[in-house]
């Protein structure tokens, strides 16, 4: 999901459909009318996508789901006591689709400078903040919420108790990605470690759970002026084994889709215009990360514009889509 190419068109939205017209980067369609009567910003401010659902923030910074294949909005009440202490949401995670769930749904919510975690039940209107670490990221998962905090471990939680159910250390995960990326020769021998920057995320692929270490050379040893993607390291959490980490070397059938507000595992056998073993990636531009060759590579046309406007991963749920009737107008590009 992208901004609308025209400034006074902020309430509109384009899709780049990477299955269609692969070869020429996708193809670009546009919904019209999206985010009318929730933003008047320029820069719509997406907080978390799931099940096709965006979450944005209104313009009293408060959260509302959009379904923009369906036109459907629901707005979460932000708690004031919870909203005037966390200066802002980081990231806002769906346990299910509220399409097909009667509205008995649940979120998840990374908040606030520490990127602390509070919980929110919409059938009962209730906020709840256990005693939770800093988190890298979180994701649903088997129906748990699974956190990758910032003293290394992964803690799973129930939305029932203030503790965490099970928390499996993974203090290695530096240590274990370092040693792949120096066999890999991902970062080049003349750049400092002050100039690397790491990125942790989530994701669900095939039935487990993946953490996914993304590696970024900073703006002022990129040639290009900018944060450069120039790796990924993918474990699989093993909960099996002492160090409960299993580096993985390749991606058979399927490619990863991350980004700060979603990631997520797509099958390239029912995608074959998908590159499998590779994860895809933003920066300045739509960029393509192949694990065989250690390669990233740009695709689409669109770099100049993603430098101004947002852009967001998202996974429309077909079945919502097809029995849906869009509000909005859709014209292809």
């Amino acid at each position: 999901m992208i901004g609308s190419d025209r400034t006074d068109e902020y309430h509109h939205c384009r899709f780049l459909n990477l299955a269609e017209n692969a070869k020429n980067g996708g193809r670009v369609y546009k919904l019209k009318n999206v985010f009318k009567g929730i933003t008047c910003k320029r820069y719509v401010k997406v907080v978390g996508s799931a099940y096709g659902w965006v979450a944005i923030l209104d313009i009293y910074e408060e959260p509302v789901l959009v379904n923009p294949f369906t036109g459907a909005q629901i707005r979460i009440d932000a708690d004031f006591v919870m909203y005037s202490s966390m200066n802002f949401f980081r990231k806002i995670v769906l346990t299910s689709d509220p399409s097909v769930v009667n509205m008995d749904f649940s979120l998840a919510v990374l908040y606030g400078c520490q990127h602390s975690l509070a919980f929110y039940r919409h059938k009962d209107n209730q906020w709840t903040w256990p005693c939770s670490s800093s988190y890298f990221d979180i994701i649903c998962h088997n129906g748990h919420i699974y956190g990758l905090s910032k003293i290394y471990t992964v803690d799973v939680w129930d939305f029932h108790s203030n503790l965490p159910t099970k928390v499996v250390e993974v203090m290695d995960l530096e240590l274990v990605t370092f040693k792949s990326m120096a066999k890999r020769n991902l970062v080049p021998a003349s750049v400092t470690n002050s100039q690397i920057i790491m990125k942790y995320y989530l994701v669900e692929s095939l039935g487990e759970l993946l953490i996914v270490k993304r590696i970024l050379l900073h703006r002022s040893a990129s040639l290009l002026g900018t944060n450069r993607t120039i790796g990924f390291v993918i474990c699989r959490l093993d909960l099996e084994t002492e160090q409960g980490l299993v580096i993985l070397q390749t991606l058979p059938d399927r490619a990863l889709f991350v980004g700060d507000k979603e990631a997520t595992s797509i099958s390239t056998r029912d995608f074959p215009e998908l590159q499998e073993n590779s994860v895809y990636f933003k920066d300045d531009s739509l960029g393509i990360y192949s694990l065989k060759e250690d390669k990233a590579s740009t695709i689409g046309n669109l770099k100049d514009e993603l430098k101004e406007r947002f852009a967001y991963w998202i996974v429309p749920n077909p079945c919502v889509v097809q029995n849906g009737n869009s509000k909005s107008e859709k014209e292809e590009q």
